[in-house]
């Protein structure tokens, strides 16, 4: 024991560097190791991407009611046409039971449908344009005059001439060594001045390309501030739309209380009632404020309007004054929206325009990259020519040297132009491309998507002024009185006992509904398993009152749709709480990612992505289109293949690149 302390004690340094050995080399084995194994990705960390459905959809609480009749409800807010039915008449579902005016929706369709015609004419000329610039293109490089290709071809032609001339200089320097004769100078003076014209040729073609980058962006910058102006335009004409209107509605006020004959008593006692009513509210109740403020506005309303009774005689003197104003000023509007449909045209016009041109940005920022590669390659082929003239110094044995290194050099160079001609043929493919994408903008300036969008919504408005039975049933109340716009149901119709379903939509979503629409219905109670197929009957156009929206935000407002719902086992009972899922939109047999897969960069979308069929494979990036989005998932596409790929869903915790180890199973720990 003795011996091993005095061993220890009288060896302490040599103990210490042989453990820091073994622990280094424990240290470079496990980091190589790890290394050479990659990281892991399980499951769990990535989409399988296969086609599926996509559907965009909002889900809210409904309630299953007994009911005996249906109240009917104008969808649109115009006057009454024509009245088909009366108290007492027998009616099936989907009859007419009325039309509403439809002559202001017919006007609109047929303004939009012009503006539709005019829009393709003007598109025509892009259309065309950007067809003869793409044919150029491609016939360019079918024909071999594709003047950047022809450089590059140029550039290799050039590149291998200098490297064999520099192999006959080594051959011809190393013949005069041994012939006794150098002409070294004079060929090393040659090569310089090839190496300078090389450059100054590079750097005038870099020059020439920022020169096209700057002119973009000026045009951006341009078409940025004619689409400012053009909003402000827009902003300008709609609130003089705004102001003109409003005179109109004050001025039509003025003529009819000129003309009006009201019974002065009449408005006395609303005055009366009204007092009775405000001293019969519980101030204290929630929004008894709301209602009070009303009730007082009311009351002022009754007032003036009594005055003006009184003072009638000197308002029908100005009626005649207010009608000549109203005339004028109708026109004035009119005038004013024929503006507006221009100022927004040009509007969509500078955008178009700016999307453009940002897109050859992108090209220009491309081919600067690439000029900026070359101006480098020139001059470092210039600083060698001129190391190789201060060298023309040295021995003959080191200028032999020289040449042999030169020759080399000039292979490389001739290696890269080859590469430069690849990069080239690319860069010209890349073109066409662009020129394809400038064709199919165009063209889709000529689609009219936002205007055809318009005019079916148009069209679908136009089939909410016929009014149909919902239910069939009997007619028991008749509310509608032709020529004015219905304050309350039109209709109400009488009906055999049945279970349907009562829901609330947020304002918000309220545009996208409308009556014929389906809806999954489904029961926590029965089982989320089982879903029931409802279809809207009725949407109340007027919001419902803030005490029967439970549970919701106070500042929320909602809308009560009705729904019918298909239950033949008489599964769903009155009273139930129901899950009512309305689906606006579906898409079927489309690639969808989540959205937090999704990345940008230089303004477009990108993911990574790992081949599923490999357990050892490489992080891969890929460029994508997203069509369409929900709040968690996004239908994307791609010109490259994505049936079966796996999507990584956190795209900030890797790097394009890197090994990776595909796990089938989650990791444990062991």
């Amino acid at each position: 024991m003795t011996k091993i302390k005095n061993f220890f004690n009288g060896h302490k340094k040599l103990i210490f560097i042989l453990a820091a050995i073994v622990v280094a080399g424990f240290a470079i084995k496990s980091f190589f190791f790890k290394s050479e194994e990659g990281m892991q990705i399980t499951k769990a960390d990535t989409t399988l991407l296969e086609k599926k459905d996509f559907e965009i959809v909002v889900t809210e609480i409904g309630e299953a009611v007994s009911e005996d009749s249906s109240k009917v409800y104008a969808e649109k807010q115009l006057p009454v046409k024509e009245i088909n039915v009366e108290v007492g008449d027998v009616v099936q579902k989907d009859q007419v039971i009325a039309k509403l005016d439809d002559t202001t929706i017919k006007q609109q369709i047929a303004l939009k449908q012009a503006m539709i015609a005019s829009t393709y004419k003007s598109a025509s000329a892009q259309i065309k344009s950007a067809k003869d610039r793409l044919d150029d293109a491609n016939k360019n490089l079918e024909d071999g005059t594709n003047s950047t290709l022809i450089a590059a071809n140029n550039a290799v032609i050039s590149a291998y001439d200098q490297w064999q001339s520099a192999e006959k200089a080594y051959d011809d320097y190393r013949r005069s060594l041994n012939m006794g004769y150098n002409d070294q100078l004079v060929q090393q003076e040659s090569l310089t001045s090839t190496a300078q014209d090389s450059l100054n040729s590079t750097q005038l073609n870099y020059n020439q390309s920022l020169e096209r980058y700057n002119n973009l962006q000026r045009d951006i910058s341009d078409s940025s501030m004619n689409l400012r102006n053009a909003n402000m335009r827009v902003s300008s004409l709609k609130d003089k739309e705004a102001r003109i209107s409003s005179r109109i509605n004050e001025l039509s006020s003025k003529v009819e209380g000129a003309n009006s004959s009201q019974d002065v008593s009449a408005l006395e006692q609303q005055l009366l009632d009204l007092d009775l009513k405000l001293n019969s509210i519980d101030r204290t109740a929630p929004g008894a404020d709301s209602l009070v403020n009303n009730l007082e506005s009311r009351k002022k309303q009754i007032a003036d309007q009594i005055n003006s009774i009184k003072n009638s005689n000197q308002d029908n003197f100005n009626a005649n004054i207010y009608a000549q104003e109203l005339d004028s000023l109708k026109q004035q509007l009119k005038t004013v929206q024929e503006d507006l449909v221009s100022a927004q045209g040009d509007v969509t016009k500078y955008e178009s325009e700016i999307e453009a041109s940002k897109k050859q940005l992108e090209s220009g920022q491309m081919e600067i990259e690439q000029q900026s590669l070359a101006l480098d390659k020139a001059k470092k082929d210039l600083d060698q020519a001129n190391e190789q003239k201060e060298k023309s110094n040295l021995t003959r044995k080191d200028q032999l040297e020289t040449y042999r290194k030169s020759a080399e050099d000039l292979k490389s160079a001739y290696e890269g132009a080859l590469r430069n001609l690849a990069v080239a043929e690319a860069a010209a493919k890349n073109e066409i491309n662009a020129l394809k994408s400038n064709l199919s903008i165009a063209n889709s300036g000529a689609d009219n998507g936002v205007n055809n969008v318009d005019l079916k919504n148009l069209y679908e408005d136009l089939e909410k002024t016929v009014v149909k039975a919902p239910i069939s049933g009997t007619v028991t109340e008749q509310n509608m009185i032709k020529g004015q716009v219905p304050t309350n149901y039109l209709a109400k119709i009488d009906t055999v006992d049945r279970i349907i379903v009562k829901s609330k939509i947020k304002e918000f979503d309220l545009n996208n509904l409308k009556v014929g629409m389906k809806a999954d219905i489904t029961s926590d109670a029965i089982g989320k398993s089982k879903v029931f197929k409802g279809t809207i009957e009725s949407i109340n156009p007027t919001p419902a009152q803030p005490e029967s929206q439970m549970g919701s935000n106070s500042n929320e407002v909602f809308y009560e749709v009705k729904l019918s719902i298909e239950d033949r086992d008489n599964l769903i009972k009155p009273g139930m709480t129901l899950r009512v899922k309305y689906i606006f939109e579906r898409q079927k047999d489309v690639f969808t990612v989540p959205l937090n897969a999704i990345y940008q960069k230089n303004g477009k979308d990108f993911i990574l992505y790992i081949e599923d069929s490999q357990e050892v494979t490489e992080i891969k990036e890929m460029p994508i289109i997203v069509k369409e989005n929900n709040d968690y998932e996004a239908v994307v596409a791609s010109e490259n293949k994505l049936e079966g790929i796996r999507v990584l869903n956190s795209p900030d915790k890797f790097t394009t690149g890197t090994k990776v180890i595909f796990l089938e199973e989650e990791k444990t720990n062991e």
